[in-house]
């Protein structure tokens, strides 16, 4: 049976799409995304090596590293599964349960957070 969550043209559709797979950063604005997607862009690296899909949120438009199509039913499942009050920045683990909650992005602080995970520590010794 095909999972209905990606379809395929790598459309995303609902946020269990990601689960076991990737960890999410979200973060909530309800102005100025520019200085996030620079951050964002600037630790490409050390986001690809963690399993990292991160996505901003403003009340017009969703950005993200995901590699294909993001469906208009994504961002509803999204926000009312991790719903916050701009600014709000959440970390969500593989397991889709929130791991750290914030009013700022702080990455080298999330990526140690992430590196103490036991997941992502049996991920370093493979």
């Amino acid at each position: 049976m095909q999972d209905q969550t990606i379809n395929a043209e790598n459309t995303l559709n609902h946020v269990n799409a990601l689960r076991w797979e990737h960890r999410l950063i979200i973060v909530h604005l309800d102005q100025n995304e520019e200085p996030y997607l620079t951050q964002f862009e600037a630790a490409r690296d050390s986001i690809e090596e963690r399993h990292i899909i991160w996505f901003v949120l403003t009340p017009q438009h969703i950005f993200s590293n995901w590699p294909g199509p993001i469906h208009s039913e994504f961002r509803e499942s999204l926000v009312s599964r991790y719903s916050g009050k701009p600014p709000t920045v959440l970390l969500v683990g593989k397991d889709t349960g929130i791991k750290n909650k914030s009013k700022t992005l702080d990455l080298e602080n999330l990526f140690r957070q992430i590196d103490s995970m036991p997941m992502r520590i049996q991920e370093m010794g493979r």
